[in-house]
């Protein structure tokens, strides 16, 4: 016996066709919810972007309403200071930090900082980001990155962001590792060249840099021992695509001289320098474009990092799942949920 499903329960279910048939087990009920969660989780994410920007904004407004006075007189007594003598006054009450730039006064505080880069260490080859060479015990803002920051990493001596779906760099280039189209250190971020959208991941070796961009992995910077994948050892001050890759990419990691991508499927591919084995797979040759290293049986890997200046590589893996088949007919057929070790039932 099956029975219709009801319109309100159809409707929760996003896009399944009109007016199917399922069985009186359940299964197709699970089908329902779990599409509605999708759709729930969708619109969760919406409300909570939406959310973030409007408490950005709110956040901007207060502060320059309760801090605006004490922030024009900061500035103004910079801006009056003469013989290189300036009198310190201290900052108001919940503002973590401020800077003046031309035309503009930026103020932030800790509740404001919502997708920005902080840094701190060593800053000898400008990889702190915050215009200075300077070292810090404390963290830095890393100057215009603000906002919009949804990823990072730290290379040998440089380091790299996403910023709005765009790649950008900073610190030691003298290997091109900046990605910028030249040869020398920032202590600012640049823009890596031809990366502005679409980047969803990055990562730092020592002297070499990859990221992914609608699904493909670029690198560029030093390129002995084919760290770039593209076939050759000649460096690159601007991104190159990597050979061989014809898989949808979702991570990638370095180490000092070596490079790693993970794909959607759970498989993982290496390429660059392995003469301590850093790519694993069983050998010490060097490989110049990439080669898939494969999980144990019944295994897909689900993670890769490696040490930016060291010679290993880390990995998590998980269980393959066994497949599971569903189809949703249209009117008058069945909706069906099989998994293996579960024999088909006849309505």
């Amino acid at each position: 016996m099956s029975t219709e499903i009801e319109t309100d329960d159809r409707a929760d279910a996003v896009e399944v066709d009109e007016q199917f048939h399922v069985r009186d087990d359940g299964s197709a009920n699970w089908v329902v919810r779990k599409l509605a969660e999708c759709r729930a989780y969708r619109e969760r994410v919406a409300r909570w972007a939406q959310a973030e920007t409007l408490r950005a904004e709110r956040q901007e407004a207060f502060l320059m309403h309760r801090f605006g006075d004490e922030l024009e007189a900061w500035t103004r007594e910079q801006i009056g200071k003469q013989h290189g003598r300036r009198r310190s006054i201290a900052l108001p009450a919940g503002v973590l930090g401020f800077r003046r730039e031309p035309s503009k006064l930026l103020v932030f505080d800790e509740e404001a900082l919502v997708g920005a880069a902080m840094a701190w260490g060593y800053g000898g080859e400008g990889q702190l980001g915050y215009g200075s060479t300077g070292n810090s015990s404390t963290r830095v803002q890393v100057s215009g990155l603000t906002s919009g920051v949804t990823a990072i990493a730290a290379g040998g001596w440089h380091s790299l962001a996403i910023q709005n779906g765009a790649a950008m760099a900073w610190g030691q280039g003298t290997q091109g590792q900046l990605g910028n189209g030249l040869i020398g250190n920032s202590s600012t971020r640049v823009q890596v060249s031809g990366l502005t959208s679409g980047v969803t991941a990055i990562a730092g070796g020592a002297h070499h840099s990859l990221a992914i961009q609608d699904g493909d992995v670029f690198a560029w910077g030093y390129n002995a021992g084919g760290r770039l994948g593209d076939g050759t050892s000649t460096t690159s001050s601007t991104p190159l695509k990597v050979l061989d890759l014809a898989v949808n990419l979702l991570d990638v990691a370095a180490t000092d001289s070596s490079s790693y991508a993970l794909s959607a499927d759970g498989s993982l591919w290496v390429w660059g320098y392995n003469i301590n084995g850093q790519l694993g797979l069983g050998d010490t040759t060097t490989r110049f474009t990439p080669t898939q290293l494969f999980a144990p049986a019944g295994y897909k890997f689900t993670s890769i990092d490696g040490g930016a200046n060291g010679v290993h590589a880390v990995a998590t893996i998980a269980v393959v799942p066994e497949p599971t088949s569903l189809a949703l007919l249209g009117l008058g057929g069945l909706a069906l949920l099989r998994r293996r070790g579960r024999g088909r039932r006849q309505g």
